[in-house]
């Protein structure tokens, strides 16, 4: 009900899914207007079966809302590969970032068709920009 409702009243073009599942973080990338949902996982995992039939009823039903034609089409490129058990929360942060910041909305199979690993100096770089990140919030908090 709450997805359904995000995506039929948020107005988004996309929206991202963090999902945690047996101890692992993966991400779910839904299109609305695309009709199409993407899934990325740094073991290559596929997506849980139950977690997938909710989100295709979310997308069917704002299909049908929304008057758009055709089946919702899944994604799942081969993307990024965790070398450790681990980096799934950063390998998630990272694709979410990049997504946000090159303002990725298409052509999902070729953004995302790099099976290497995120080098240690991304994923430091990931975490000095959420520390200075969280930083400013809590000073600007603190501010106020």
């Amino acid at each position: 009900m709450y997805i359904s409702t995000r995506l039929n009243e948020g107005g988004k073009q996309c929206y991202l899914a963090p999902y945690y599942y047996q101890n692992h973080w993966q991400l779910f990338i839904l299109s609305p207007v695309q009709n199409t949902i993407v899934f990325l996982c740094s073991l290559g995992n596929k997506p849980n079966r139950q977690f997938k039939n909710i989100i295709d009823a979310a997308m069917e039903a704002s299909r049908r809302l929304n008057s758009r034609k055709g089946k919702v089409k899944w994604i799942i490129p081969v993307s990024r590969m965790q070398v450790g058990n681990y980096e799934c929360g950063y390998y998630v942060m990272l694709h979410m970032l990049n997504i946000v910041s090159a303002v990725i909305l298409e052509m999902w199979d070729e953004r995302f068709a790099n099976p290497e690993p995120f080098s240690s100096e991304e994923i430091d770089e990931l975490r000095t920009r959420w520390a200075s990140y969280f930083l400013e919030m809590t000073q600007s908090i603190n501010d106020t």
